[in-house]
């Protein structure tokens, strides 16, 4: 990748807990948007799909997505690409309103496989820190027993899930941030996040049935 992320980015926001309402004075800052390369990207030999230098990182992350992946990864019910269209946030919009319009022509009951294996990725974690754990999650998992970051994770994205299915609307900040982030405060017991994580699964299955 030999061009300026700056000059070919058209959307940019804030992401991550400053979007969700579950930042705290802590909470690093992450970014989404969207890049549209130089034209040899598109017909010629070269290839771009993201850009992503701290992806993961304890001190926050930005991911901007070659357009093609970014509509592709809509297409497929990506919960962090959705999110990018409900973002309260925006740093960058460069002609690209538009994008905007297309969210009713996206959802579809192709979210619900998404959101799940997202959850279920972060549910593995809750207990075990992985290669992506990072400090704070350690940390987590010694004070509290599991990774509050990762359970307040699977909540969310389950209640997402849930309020697009019945609403096709996703709200940001979450309506209920202030529950989220009691859960990422270490408030509730590992037992009452499973549970709680079960009740929204089933809920998702059924309106996936209903829908």
């Amino acid at each position: 990748m030999n061009f300026d992320i700056d000059k070919h980015t058209i959307l940019k926001v804030q992401a991550g807990s400053h979007s969700y309402g579950t930042n705290t004075p802590e909470s690093d800052e992450d970014f989404r948007g969207i890049i549209v390369p130089p034209l040899e990207y598109f017909f010629g030999l070269k290839h771009f799909e993201q850009f992503a230098p701290n992806i993961n990182s304890d001190h926050g992350d930005i991911v901007l997505y070659d357009i093609r992946k970014f509509f592709q990864l809509a297409c497929a019910g990506n919960p962090s690409v959705l999110e990018i269209f409900k973002a309260p946030r925006i740093i960058c919009l460069i002609n690209f309103m538009h994008l905007y319009n297309l969210w009713d022509a996206i959802i579809s009951k192709s979210i619900v496989r998404p959101h799940l294996g997202m959850s279920q990725s972060h549910m593995a974690r809750i207990t075990k820190p992985g290669r992506n754990c990072g400090i704070k999650g350690r940390d987590a998992i010694e004070k509290f027993g599991y990774n509050t970051k990762d359970a307040c994770h699977v909540i969310r994205i389950l209640g997402q899930c849930v309020e697009i299915l019945q609403t096709r609307n996703l709200i940001l900040p979450r309506p209920e941030a202030n529950f989220l982030l009691a859960i990422k405060q270490g408030q509730f017991s590992l037992n009452f996040i499973l549970e709680e994580a079960e009740q929204r699964i089933h809920k998702v299955k059924q309106l996936e049935t209903e829908s």
